[in-house]
């Protein structure tokens, strides 16, 4: 029973990081598209709202 609680976390884990690095990624490319570029991506905001929701 511990060994399933391990590896369900180590799981669990590992895909709230790649979620993370994912949110990280989107808001940053948001931020330098809009103001580096002066022409924001219109699929970063949906983007990151949803990661945002998924991580909690």
């Amino acid at each position: 029973m511990h060994r399933i609680a391990r590896v369900l976390d180590a799981v669990l884990n590992s895909v709230l990081i790649t979620l993370m690095v994912a949110l990280v990624a989107a808001v940053s490319w948001q931020v330098i598209s809009r103001y580096v570029f002066a022409s924001p991506s219109s699929w970063t905001e949906e983007v990151a709202r949803f990661l945002m929701i998924w991580v909690g």
